[in-house]
């Protein structure tokens, strides 16, 4: 992956899911974060 694309940080919308473990997550906003010096986060904000 070229090197610029490696650190992505972006907003996640997440409608509905099809798994009822997951259902606290319907119409639920998430900030993703990869930072480079460690593993990928999902913050949800209520």
């Amino acid at each position: 992956m070229p090197e610029k694309y490696q650190y992505y940080n972006g907003l996640i919308y997440f409608n509905s899911t099809s798994d009822e473990n997951l259902a606290f997550l319907n119409n639920g906003v998430g900030v993703y974060i990869n930072p480079e010096n460690s593993g990928r986060m999902i913050w949800l904000l209520k």
